[in-house]
């Protein structure tokens, strides 16, 4: 079902703004809902956020499809303006959305939709507005369109009408396609575009004069698509195109041609040309029913990439509005190179029309059966008695004749095979749950071991049935017994004989239903055997979770959560290493437990990623360990930095050691490996200095070859950069290996700080610099209690920052009286947020306060470095990680650590 939502603003930024929507049924043509007039309060900071970011814009290249000659630049642009340039994007967006969030007055009209759209309608939303900056503001960002997949935004004219029309009857889409002025742009792959579109009948004018350009248009048929492309700009609200490369035009001198071709059907304008909104408030007050433009310059590539993947789908079917949302989806992944790319694609409609279909051809049966599936929207307007009569449904008299002739072609039988596999397909699932069936597998109470491969010798004495539902007390014994070989006596602070994290979450568990008063929390890691050391990695931050429901369980009756004990959930999520789908899964099984109040997780940048759709606005979700650049647009909390913080002092230490040339190897499936190699990039590539990626991409692990890597290398590099994603340190590390001869000084991310470093790479990785947030050092008090309570093992900062998330957590819970999600995500994002970090975890401000940056998510902290050095001291581990100063130099008084 079609819903047309209409959000009608009145005001400027400069005298606020007074704000309704009305809502209508389209397919239905009826009334739905209209809000009262509410008053929205302008933000100030929104015009000048815009303004900086348009400036920083119009800095990036290559020259756009712009009209004035001095504007048009040649230079590319830097890495550093790009980055810098999706930085004021994501402040302009996250201010933007806050302006239209649940805590302002505009809140009461999110409710409205929320109450009368579902979730699965088509939706167009048209904002109605004179103002405009609030035209140019980036409206497809709002996070309303995550919770509407079907939505997609448009401009409209405040005052618009339908317009009467000739019925000039076209099995074809007949499109006029204008090829203006093209001086220093390429537009032949738009011309390839054009021409490739089925079904059409194309009249191509290149760099025409005026006189034949309005002749064209006044012709006595019915274009169905009116193109242009060439360079265009808007000034003072009109727009200007340049048909040749000699002459421009105002849209307004085009009016009566434009109005003759509207009577006689044009139903769309695409002008794949700079800087549009003047030309679409030209085209709208001619009532031209849909306009797509630019709205600010662009880029060959990007014109042309839009005009592909825009035509591609909607002349496949594809409704305009969703056929310009997936388009703009594809452009995302260009903007690496050209940021902003997907904010270009604008709507601009007149409401009172319906949205064009492309025709398909009539000549074969599929296609008749095809166009019987019309609904009343999407349907051409019906010819009068007088005019040609279309070609008549199948669905008429002669249904069973012409069911025949589909029969006896191989092509119509294979159709209807087709089309009943889909409907059967349909049908089963509606009737299945959509979540994996081995789902349950991956999530547990303690009713199974989810890590069990290196810890069955450990466990030979906890049978699989120990967790029993039916006799608490017996459960509790048991698991004391195993981790303690103590059932009585046993304090929040008594030290572990087994060092099982999951097993002590499981025994907590058991306290927890035993009392019979508790709150529910998940946490979700990846618990994956190939490699072997991811399982570690879960256990590190298990080790964080377990450790803080220990505290809350079995400590002092203070440390209860109002009188509440704690109950861990635990999932199992592959880190989304093969695909999204189980992370997806299970967080979908979380939302949907209204028992589980907050999520720890995920792990890999990735893995957040495909839950964080599902999570947004319904549960908290706080991840210890994920850090890309990514996680700022969708406002996923985590207690690391984001990844530039680390980029910033690695490049530091490789400026001061005089590496101008660095190697870089890197993941480029990874988001967060990618996030910081790009960011290091920018910060690094200054005065003459360089980094280069060689042909080492670690998401092409099997086919690797170390020794060639390093072989390959210039003679001139002074220092190579390993940033894997946690899956690739068994490569990274025999990198390292094949190094030992070259011996080139080696910089790392905190991926590479954990215990299979130093035990797989050990000589090799001697003097291998990594960036981290926390190290025994930095927080000597938390080092010691974790590390006595885990029986000595070594505790990383994975294990300090799920501590930190665990307590942030707790905090929330406490604040509360109510504890239920919502509390608890407002607690977070909050003034009320004022506290510690347990594990000892410095900000910027070099205090211990946990701060999460606003409009963003990620953590305010320090990142420091440490070097891998020789352990002359310990017997039970030759080489250890030790901090460097402020400095970069070596701290040598260092409390030894078994």
């Amino acid at each position: 079902m079609t819903k047309l939502v209409k959000l009608n603003f009145v005001g400027s930024f400069e005298n606020d703004f007074t704000v309704s929507v009305d809502i209508s049924d389209q397919k239905k043509a009826r009334f739905v809902a209209k809000s009262l007039d509410y008053s929205l309060s302008s933000d100030v900071e929104i015009p000048n956020l815009y303004e900086i970011w348009r400036s920083a814009y119009e800095k990036l290249g290559p020259p756009p499809r712009i009209s004035l000659g001095e504007n048009r630049r040649t230079n590319r642009s830097s890495l550093e303006d790009r980055r810098n340039c999706r930085i004021l994007a994501k402040q302009l967006s996250a201010r933007f959305n806050k302006w239209l969030g649940p805590g302002t007055s505009f809140g009461v009209l999110r409710e409205l939709l929320f109450d009368k759209i579902n979730r699965d309608d088509e939706v167009r939303i048209f904002l109605v507005s004179n103002d405009n900056l609030l035209q140019r503001l980036p409206w497809h960002s709002w996070d309303l369109f995550s919770r509407y997949p079907n939505a997609e935004f448009a401009l409209s004219a405040p005052a618009y009408d339908f317009f009467d029309k000739k019925y000039l009857h076209s099995d074809k889409n007949n499109i006029l396609a204008i090829f203006g002025g093209d001086e220093d742009i390429d537009i032949s792959g738009d011309l390839q575009a054009i021409k490739s579109l089925p079904n059409t009948d194309t009249d191509f004018l290149s760099k025409p004069h005026r006189k034949q350009l309005n002749a064209k248009l006044l012709e006595d048929k019915r274009w169905d698509i009116l193109f242009f492309t060439g360079h265009s700009c808007s000034q003072l609200d009109e727009g200007i195109i340049c048909i040749n490369d000699t002459d421009s035009l105002n849209l307004e001198e085009l009016s009566g041609a434009l109005e003759h071709a509207v009577s006689n059907g044009l139903q769309l304008a695409i002008f794949n040309s700079c800087d549009g909104l003047g030309l679409a408030q030209t085209l709208l007050k001619l009532n031209i029913p849909q306009v797509i433009v630019m709205r600010e310059p662009i880029a060959d590539k990007v014109a042309e990439e839009f005009l592909k993947y825009f035509l591609s789908d909607f002349a496949n079917g594809t409704p305009l509005y969703l056929a310009v949302r997936k388009a703009r989806k594809q452009l995302q992944g260009m903007e690496d190179e050209y940021p902003c790319a997907s904010w270009l694609p604008m709507i601009c409609q007149n409401p009172a029309e319906d949205s064009l279909i492309w025709k398909k051809a009539p000549d074969t049966p599929i296609e008749t059966v095809l166009s019987s599936f019309e609904t009343p929207e999407t349907s051409e307007t019906k010819p009068p008695e007088s005019a040609t009569k279309p070609p008549e449904r199948i669905f008429g008299n002669n249904f069973f004749a012409e069911l025949k002739k589909i029969f006896a072609s191989r092509i119509g039988f294979l159709f209807i095979l087709f089309m009943t596999a889909i409907v059967l397909a349909k049908i089963f699932s509606l009737l299945i749950d959509p979540v994996p069936v081995n789902i349950n597998e991956r999530i547990s109470h303690g009713e199974k071991f989810l890590i069990s491969s290196e810890r069955l010798s450990l466990r030979n004495n906890l049978s699989a049935n120990a967790f029993d539902p039916t006799n608490w007390d017996e459960t509790i014994k048991k698991f004391r017994n195993y981790l303690y070989n103590n059932e009585q006596n046993i304090t929040s602070k008594t030290p572990l004989k087994k060092n099982d994290p999951e097993a002590l979450i499981y025994l907590n568990n058991a306290i927890a239903e035993k009392s019979g008063k508790y709150l529910t929390i998940a946490v979700s890691v990846p618990i994956v055997e190939d490699p072997a050391y991811l399982m570690g990695v879960s256990e590190e931050i298990l080790r964080g979770v377990a450790q803080v429901q220990n505290e809350v369980n079995q400590g002092e009756e203070k440390q209860r959560i109002n009188g509440n004990f704690l109950k861990v959930v635990i999932a199992k999520d592959d880190n989304a290493s093969k695909n999204d789908d189980v992370v997806k899964a299970i967080a979908k099984k979380f939302v949907e437990d209204e028992s589980i109040l907050a999520v720890v997780g995920h792990n890999s940048t990735k893995a957040s990623l495909a839950a964080a759709d599902t999570y947004k606005g319904k549960l908290l979700a706080i991840s210890p360990t994920s850090n890309g650049d990514k996680l700022s647009d969708v406002i996923y909390y985590r207690t690391l930095p984001s990844i530039a913080t680390d980029a910033d002092v690695l490049a530091s230490y490789a400026k001061k050691q005089e590496w101008n040339k660095i190697g870089i190897c890197f993941d480029q499936t990874d988001e967060s490996s990618k996030s910081l190699k790009e960011s290091f990039a920018i910060k690094f590539t200054t005065n003459g200095y360089s980094v280069e990626d060689k042909n080492c991409d670690f998401s092409l692990k099997e086919k690797i070859n170390a020794d060639i890597v390093i072989s390959n290398l210039p003679a001139d590099f002074k220092a190579l950069i390993l940033l894997p994603s946690i899956n690739g340190i068994d490569l990274a590390i025999k990198i390292a290996e094949a190094n030992s001869k070259r011996k080139l000084p080696l910089l790392a991310s905190s991926v590479m700080y954990t215990g299979e470093t130093l035990t797989s790479g050990k000589n090799s990785v001697e003097s291998m610099v990594v960036a981290t947030i926390w190290h025994p050092e930095f927080s000597k008090a938390f080092a010691d209690s974790a590390q006595t309570f885990w029986s000595d093992s070594i505790i990383n900062w994975r294990t300090a920052t799920s501590y930190d998330a665990m307590q942030v957590i707790i905090a929330g819970l406490k604040n509360n009286s109510d504890p239920i999600r919502k509390n608890l995500m407002e607690f977070v994002s909050s003034s009320k947020l004022d506290m510690e970090s347990s594990a000892g975890i410095k900000n910027s401000q070099k205090n211990n306060k946990i701060i999460f940056k606003p409009n963003d998510g990620g953590r305010d902290a320090e990142i420091r470095l440490l070097k891998i050095v020789a352990n002359e001291k310990t017997s039970t581990r030759s080489y250890d990680f030790r901090p460097l100063d402020e400095n970069f130099n070596p701290l040598l008084e260092l409390t030894e650590r078994k």
